[in-house]
């Protein structure tokens, strides 16, 4: 997608070619625990903010949110086999 030129802002590399198997405290443990099956889309490094009282919608950076929307269309509509 980065070489078709369609992310915006200055886009970085989002995902890493490697397999973490730390176990994050965070808001998805609890359907973890229920055997819900997740996909757990993390920051690295933390933003400073990160689950601070400033934690909020201004602190987004709305062209990473916008890329990942891209990259998340792309990847369910190839699950989903509606891409050709």
């Amino acid at each position: 997608m980065r070489e078709m030129n369609i992310f915006d802002g200055n886009s970085q590399r989002y995902f890493l070619n490697k397999k973490s198997f730390s176990y994050i405290e965070d808001d998805h443990i609890p359907f973890l625990r229920k055997g819900v099956p997740i996909l757990h889309v993390i920051p690295t490094p933390f933003p400073v903010v990160w689950h601070k009282e400033e934690d909020d919608g201004d602190h987004i950076d709305h062209p990473t949110i916008l890329n990942m929307i891209k990259i998340f269309k792309v990847f369910i509509g190839e699950y989903l086999h509606l891409l050709n």
